[in-house]
Parts: structure tokens; sequence; C-alpha cells
């Protein structure tokens, strides 16, 4: 029970940022469990009582447990016998907890880093079912979605991004995206005619976007972020551009460099990437591409009502960025964001039934539709899948908790010197109530939460104030003569049990202190001494003129320890049965 304190001060610093209900859990089982630490003592208090005779004075000797457990609490057992020392003693661990775990975060921040300490894994989790890592295809408007709110995924770094890539899809047959990624491009022309193998200048082009000449290959990956993962998983989120894992793991690369597990399993990578500078209105799009580039500007499959509306409210543009801003825009204001949508009618394209029919959906129709209409007027744009990482889950050190339902899609729009930029058509569209992803966790809803959390901080407040209540009334109680007394009585019965374990002969109600010491003086051996001082002290303090204070209890009671200690030497007695 004393160990309580710490574990609660160091595991609150270990686990608080991976699981945060963690702190009430453990306040409701520390208030339980001192509430039944508390019975349990009650009990062995009026045991002792009885041994000591307390209930053999008159009026007392037919008393029911429940009356004796009265008596105890009028009387001088009542600090030994309540509940109240339990309950006082949760009151000051609670407190201990939530003052002494930050101040260790913040003490031992000077060091940290120096000790490698792996962050908390749940391997027990469900793996996460909507894994499309390793999938050559990628399903649209589905039904509703329903992702928990468990960890995949820690993300470590000094700046941690936003949007963590695990995908990226080229072809749209109107219900799925597929990769068809060409392994061994060549440059082409827009229209798709081929011009000449790809030499290495240009791969450094497409693959690390606004690299300059001089400038090391280390030196233009910025950024850099260590990620680990919380259940077996074949994705590696990656951001930016020309991605580079880092991991003691093997892996596979696709034909456009995004990094996957050839299996799903838990894992821990550094991944060193390049941040895309912020986009200004006079970035274009390439005139010279490569062949994997061509196919994000293929308008094969695009509805017509869908590119109707695309050079709609792109015609006062005057630039590509104008354009990509306009198309966003217009995305955002046609749908409202809701994972309870029903999947698409079979035979209708989802992103056109999305954006002129239900007006409704989730993040992969805004991103379907956000791309379809960017090649539309002519700019490079892709499907992306992943995580969109949300800022409330990080925690002063910088990790990041990346869960479940942060699952997400967005477009990526290619722009020259500055690689591909996220275009996500979600942000700041009208949610339906109930229908943010948040919500898709069946087992856990924010009024739920709310609620849980209210309940728990009402009791903890309730736990405070009673405990703080209890501990007041303690400290009015006065320490008289006659509870002194009583004490030293107790005493004296700690004194003469542990003679009779030691030597295994009781003391008779007939004999005095010294008949009953010299009795068993032969199995005494050279403890007879001390036992005999401690005896005539008891006699003098309870049988003198002078009426007992603290000083003389605390003197008997180092007597009585001491005496203790010698007495634990001794053989075992032979008992008499």
């Amino acid at each position: 029970f004393h160990a309580i304190p710490a574990i609660a001060m160091f595991g609150f610093v270990g686990c608080y940022d991976t699981y945060k209900p963690v702190t009430f859990i453990f306040f409701i089982f520390l208030v339980a469990f001192s509430m039944l630490f508390a019975r349990a003592h009650q009990r062995d208090m009026q045991k002792r009582a009885t041994s000591s005779g307390f209930f053999e004075v008159e009026g007392t000797q037919n008393a029911t447990l429940d009356h004796q457990f009265d008596l105890l609490k009028a009387g001088p057992w009542r600090w030994a016998a309540g509940a109240e020392w339990a309950l006082g003693s949760a009151l000051i661990i609670v407190v201990l907890s939530v003052i002494g775990a930050p101040v260790i975060r913040q003490g031992a921040a000077p060091i940290r880093g120096i000790v490698p300490i792996s962050t908390p894994r749940l391997p027990n989790a469900p793996r996460n079912p909507a894994s499309t890592a390793a999938n050559d295809s990628f399903g649209v408007s589905t039904g509703p979605v329903n992702l928990p709110n468990t960890p995949v995924f820690t993300v470590k770094g000094d700046n941690p991004p936003l949007y963590l890539r695990t995908g990226a899809y080229a072809n749209w047959t109107g219900r799925s995206w597929l990769k068809n990624w060409n392994r061994n491009p060549m440059i082409v022309t827009r229209s798709g005619d081929a011009v000449r193998p790809l030499l290495p200048e240009d791969s450094r082009r497409f693959r690390q976007p606004g690299f300059k000449p001089g400038v090391l290959t280390k030196d233009y990956r910025n950024q850099s972020i260590k990620v680990r993962s919380q259940v077996p998983i074949n994705e590696i989120p990656q951001p930016g551009n020309d991605a580079i894992v880092e991991t003691s793991d093997s892996f596979d690369r696709d034909p456009i460099g995004i990094a996957t597990m050839p299996v799903a399993k838990l894992y821990s990578a550094t991944i060193t990437y390049n941040e895309p500078r912020e986009l200004k209105p006079t970035d274009k799009t390439p005139n010279e591409i490569d062949s994997n580039l061509q196919r994000t500007l293929t308008k094969s499959g695009i509805p017509p009502r869908i590119a109707a509306l695309a050079r709609e409210v792109t015609q006062n543009a005057t630039n590509e960025f104008e354009k990509a801003r306009s198309i966003q825009a217009e995305v955002t204001r046609r749908i409202k964001y809701n994972i309870n949508t029903p999947s698409s009618p079979a035979g209708k394209d989802a992103a056109e039934h999305a954006l002129f029919d239900s007006n409704e959906g989730y993040c992969d129709v805004f991103a379907t539709s956000v791309v379809l209409m960017a090649r539309e007027v002519g700019i490079p744009a892709r499907m992306a899948v992943g995580y969109l990482a949300d800022t409330a889950e990080t925690n002063e050190e910088g990790l990041q908790v990346i869960l479940g339902s942060d699952r997400h899609a967005w477009a990526e729009l290619f722009f020259d010197d500055v690689g591909w930029v996220s275009y996500d058509a979600t942000a700041g569209a009208d949610v339906v109530p109930g229908g943010d992803r948040r919500s898709a966790d069946s087992t856990s809803t924010t009024d739920w939460k709310q609620f849980f959390k209210i309940a728990l901080n009402v009791l903890i407040g309730a736990v405070v104030i009673v405990g703080g209540f209890l501990l007041y009334q303690r400290s009015k109680v006065v320490r008289t003569p006659a509870l002194i007394r009583t004490e030293i009585e107790a005493l004296y019965v700690r004194f003469t049990a542990q003679l009779w374990r030691s030597t295994g002969k009781r003391r008779l109600l007939s004999e005095t202190t010294p008949e009953y010491l010299a009795r068993i003086r032969p199995l005494l051996g050279d403890t007879f001494e001390t036992a005999l001082a401690t005896g005539r002290s008891f006699d003098g303090t309870l049988f003198g003129a002078i009426s007992p204070g603290d000083e003389a209890l605390q003197s008997l009671a180092a007597q009585v320890k001491s005496l203790e200690t010698e007495l634990k030497k001794l053989p075992k007695p032979a008992r008499n049965k």
C-alpha cells in the first residue's frame, strides 16, 4: 500500500499521453482499494481489542460485532478502528499523484533521451481493419465508416506533420482508385507521347522538387520524425517529398517511392523528408513530365458534370494557384462531412453522386472530387491516403499519438520546384451532427466520454472533501490522561504477547509482571534483563502516583521495540498443545 504513491506518479508520466483515462481509472481503483483495506483493518482491530480485554469491562461482554465496532469508534481505539485513516491516505496519494507527476516530468526534462525507453505499446489491440498500404485499389463511398479510437502509431519530431501518407493512387474507375504506377517511367508530353528515357537529372526533378545545385542530398530533406507502430501493421506513414525510411526491419517500395512493410508487424523507424515550401501564386505545374506524372493528368473517367463544374469554378482564375484554391473551396461548399453516409448507388460515379445528389460523404469523396476537377483543368493530381494527425493528441515533448480514427484521404497536386501539395477539402466543411471522424468508434461517443469525465471529477472531488473533513475531525481529538493510559495498557498487552510468542508461556491472570518474568526466565536467556527492566517501567508507569504523559508512552514504546528485536534472536519455543 505504501508503494502506491510512487506507482501513481511514475505510472502517470509513462501512460498519460498514450491513454489519458488512466488517471481517472487509477483514482477509482485507489478509492475502492482503500475502502477494502479499511474494512479488513477494522476487523483486525476488533480482534486485537478483544484479545486485549477491551470488551471485558462491564456492559460490553455480550456486545455483537456491529456493537463492538461502535464501541471502538467511541473510545480510544477510534483512530485505529475506523476507515478515516485509509481515506486520508488515499487523499494524500491523489494529491501527490496530481502534483508529483508534472514535477517529475519537468525535472527529468534535462536528461530526457539519455536513457532509451520504449513508449507504451498495445500489442493486444485490434489490427487496423482499413489498412491500405499493400492494396492496389481503394474503394470510395463504400458505406458508413467505423474506425476505432485506439492508438496505431506514435510520432516524435520537433515539428510533427499533419498529413502522413501511406499510399497514393492514379487511375479512377468511378467507384475506386487503382495504383497503376509505371516502375520504369519515361519523359513524355502532356498528351502521353514518349519523348526519351528518364535521365538521372529528370528523376531528381520529379522525386526531389525544389532541389538546388550545390546542396547536399541529406540537407535537402530538412525534417525528421520517429515513428513507432502500436499495433501490427504494414503501413509506414510518410510525409513530404522523397521520404527516406531507416529501420532495422526490411521493407518494400512501390514505383513512386512509398515504403511499406511486407507483412503486418510492430516496428520503429526514423523518416527524413523534405517539407514543401508554402505555395505561391507564381508557382506553376511542369510542362515536361514523366509518364507517372502524366497519369495524374488523365481525364479518363471524369463524369461530364464534374468536368463542367471544374471549368465553371476556375473560369475567372488567372493562374493554377487560383484554380486549385477555387476547386477546393467549391468541393468544401457542396459536400457535408458525414462518416455515416451510405454507399453510393450502384452504377453511379461516387464523386458525382456526392457533388450533385446526396451532398454528403466522408474524406474519400472530398479528395476524389478535388483530384478529378484539378485534372480537368490541367493540374497533376493524385489520390493520397493515410492519416491526418490531431494536434490535440500531442504532448509537451512533441510525442503525437495517431489513432485508428485519424485515417484519412486527401488530394495531392504537383507544382514545379515545390512537389506534392496537400489539398484537403474537408477542412472547413460543414459536419452532419454525429458524423465527425471521432464518432466513428461505436464503443465511445463524445457525449458519453464527457459524462464519464464529469462523473469521475465529481467522485474525486467528493473523496477530497470527505477525506479532508475526516482528517480535520481527527485532528480535534484531545489526548487526555485516560486516553494515554489506555494506549499504555494496549502497549503492555503487546509486551506480554511478545514474551508469550517467544517462550510459549502465557502470563496467568494471577501473576504479577515480576512473577511471570521469573517463571519464564530460563527461556529468555540474555534477554531477561531487558525484559525485566521493561516490566518494571510498565509497573512504575501504570501504578505510579503521577499520571503518565506522552513522554512516558514514547519511552515504553521504544523499550518494547528494543525487546522485540532481542526476542527475535531466540530459538522458536516448543508450543504447549
